[in-house]
């Protein structure tokens, strides 16, 4: 997520104050997590001749198993801009909830986390 945050920094600087007119209309990170596990066993047994019968031989046997499991899950996390939200990617029905987002923002600290500017009125 700080990589996202970073790159969309570096896109911005790279502008170097020349208005182009873009945006990040929106973000998706995509993460994939997978996990695996492995597992075995094996067993040996060994019969030795009785004393008494010194001509009979060893008889032995082994048996093992072992299994590998492999699952996996992707997570994806979509990031909208609210200014070019369409009503159906949003829970935001109408303007007034917009505005108290937008002070909401305005009222925050001037970067983030990773030195992004807060976005100013036009």
């Amino acid at each position: 997520m700080k990589s996202v945050g970073t790159g969309l920094r570096a896109m911005r600087e790279a502008e170097g104050g020349l208005k182009t007119g873009l945006i990040a209309d929106e973000v998706q990170v995509t993460f994939n997590i997978t996990a695996s596990g492995t597992d075995s066993g094996s067993l040996h047994v060994e019969m030795t001749p009785i004393p008494t019968n010194p001509a009979a031989g060893k008889v032995s046997t082994d048996l093992s198993s072992s299994y590998t499991a492999l699952r996996g899950n992707q997570i994806t996390i979509k990031f909208k801009n609210l200014m070019t939200a369409s009503s159906k990617d949003t829970l935001i029905t109408n303007t007034d909830e917009l505005t108290k987002i937008l002070k909401i923002i305005e009222s925050s600290p001037s970067t983030g986390p990773v030195g992004l500017p807060k976005p100013t009125a036009r």
